[in-house]
């Protein structure tokens, strides 16, 4: 697959995708949620890619980010909650290909969560798309990725989760902090 556009410093292959994302981000996130049950809100915080690989034999043939976030959930009720989540990105050279796992209780890949799909009639001049799907019991997850042809300091991630008990929308702008903006 080749998202290819001639612009500046512009992301022309998965594997380039894959790589820009190491570092830090800064994060924004929209939950829309239908249901009472299930709060509405915005979270904001920050997400780092960092490298990781659990043998040599992985580091040969694949590259993995544990990708780590922290911030806090503002409810649209005014509550504040400190939130984080962790997953591991991976891309495949073989099959120049990304997946995403969930992480254990101990921060080691988990069991898989969904593969990035670059179908090529869902491009956009201005952005590299991709989709994932994942299934767990009833809930129907379906996430979309926009990477911008027009550089590599951001991105969006757009999931929407339908199940029984489950009907939301949750929209993350992705901002990569400068190396000067990463030092305490």
């Amino acid at each position: 697959m080749n998202c290819s556009k001639v612009t500046g410093k512009a992301l022309t292959s998965i594997g380039e995708i894959f790589k820009n994302l190491q570092g830090v981000w800064n994060f924004r996130r929209e939950i829309r949620s239908k249901l009472i049950s299930s709060p509405s809100g915005l979270v904001e915080g920050r997400a780092t890619f960092s490298e990781y690989f659990e043998n040599d034999l992985e580091k040969e043939t694949r590259n993995q980010y544990l990708y780590s976030e922290e911030g806090t959930f503002i409810i649209e009720d005014g509550k504040k909650l400190s939130v984080s989540r962790q997953y591991f990105y991976e891309y495949d050279r073989l099959q120049d290909s990304i997946q995403v796992f969930f992480t254990t209780s101990e921060s080691t890949k988990g069991s898989f969560f969904h593969s990035l799909s670059f179908p090529l009639e869902d491009q956009d001049p201005d952005e590299c798309r991709a989709t994932g799907k994942h299934l767990c019991g009833a809930d129907h997850y379906t996430a979309h990725y926009g990477f911008p042809f027009s550089g590599t300091n951001s991105f969006d991630v757009q999931f929407q989760v339908i199940g029984p008990q489950k009907d939301y929308i949750t929209s993350t702008h992705f901002k990569k902090l400068e190396t000067t903006e990463c030092t305490t």
